[in-house]
């Protein structure tokens, strides 16, 4: 028998029985000058979407934790993350799927992306093995979009005007889809051919000054003739380049 005194308890407490909660430590992938969220951690404030399931993928013990937001507070390496519904993890064996930015409302399987926002989505595809013993996840967040840098140099330009605009145009590149955060896979793609604008407000010097604008890539086909377009003052610039691989997504061409 065990007491109520500590001390006369002689019994080991079974550690595999107690529920445990769930915790992360979340990454992005170390893919150094690869894509616009550099390095390995992501923005203080930033939040990303999981789901947890049972390794067979259902419901785990019976509940539904879908799209749960866990938002990020301070930086690396002390950056913690947080969700107010905060899942249970029992000795049934667990998995979860988590994709950046959060959204109300999104399906992992069909993460809206688009180019508008220029934003850097990421993925993690399954993160297996979780259970009481082992609670804490480690989420590794992958660069789902391609990004075209852009080195711009006055050269021997002479006129003192200003860069309002960089685009770039290819067969490979779309403006929207839909990414399944467990295998990274893009699909539904439109906007194909249609250039992808960022706005800019800079003069050209002497030292080059890169923009980075990102794309929706079509990893299936071969890049083609690909066109980068600055507005440099009240005129259009254009340069074309003959690229025969396909584009791959969390790189950075330049």
């Amino acid at each position: 028998m065990c007491s109520l005194a500590l001390a006369a308890c002689t019994d080991k407490l079974d550690e595999a029985a107690l529920p445990k909660p769930l915790s992360e430590d979340v990454n992005a992938r170390d893919i150094t000058a690869r894509a616009p969220i550099h390095g390995t951690a992501l923005p203080d404030a930033a939040s990303i979407g999981i789901s947890l399931l049972a390794e067979d993928g259902t419901p785990y013990d019976g509940v539904t934790y879908a799209n749960l937001k866990y938002a990020a507070s301070g930086t690396a390496p002390d950056q913690t993350w947080s969700t107010p519904d905060i899942p249970t993890l029992s000795s049934t064996p667990a998995k979860l799927v988590a994709y950046y930015p959060w959204a109300d409302g999104t399906d992992y399987t069909a993460v809206p992306v688009e180019t508008d926002t220029q934003t850097d989505y990421m993925y993690s595809g399954w993160v297996n093995g979780l259970s009481n013993v082992s609670p804490k996840a480690s989420i590794v967040m992958q660069h789902a979009l391609t990004a075209v840098r852009v080195a711009l140099v006055k050269g021997d330009f002479t006129a003192d005007v200003d860069v309002s605009s960089v685009s770039v145009k290819s067969p490979a590149f779309a403006t929207a889809g839909s990414l399944d955060a467990t295998t990274g896979v893009l699909s539904g793609l439109t906007g194909t051919g249609e250039a992808v604008t960022v706005t800019a407000d800079f003069p050209l010097t002497a030292q080059a000054t890169n923009v980075e604008v990102m794309a929706v890539p079509d990893v299936s086909v071969a890049a083609g003739v690909t066109t980068v377009s600055t507005q440099i003052g009240d005129r259009k610039y254009s340069v074309s380049i003959n690229f025969t691989e396909s584009y791959k997504q969390g790189y950075i061409y330049t």
